[in-house]
């Protein structure tokens, strides 16, 4: 929920803010990474590797990532999405 409130503030979310990452979800997050993280891929809402590379850039410098930028899911990906996902929810609680 956190990072879809973020997404909707910032980088023109507009689905439904339910925790469930669709492709407007990844559209928003591939518009973030974009701006933010470096990603340089298609806004096309499918989550590959170059966007999964941004997101580990991003949770890296922000969210404690210690893996590889790789643009591989695995654990640790996760565990900082999930820090990440956790923060924003506090910080974006109010949309």
């Amino acid at each position: 929920l956190g990072l879809q409130r973020m997404l909707a503030a910032r980088y023109q979310y507009r689905g439904i803010v339910d925790g469930i990452p669709g492709s407007l979800t990844w559209s928003a997050m591939q518009r973030f990474l974009d701006v933010n993280w470096g990603y340089d891929g298609k806004i096309d809402g499918i989550p590959g590797p170059l966007t999964w590379r941004a997101a580990q850039r991003w949770l890296k410098a922000r969210y404690g990532y210690k893996g590889l930028i790789d643009g591989v899911v695995g654990p640790l990906t996760i565990a900082a999405l999930q820090r990440a996902g956790a923060a924003n929810a506090l910080a974006y609680k109010s949309q």
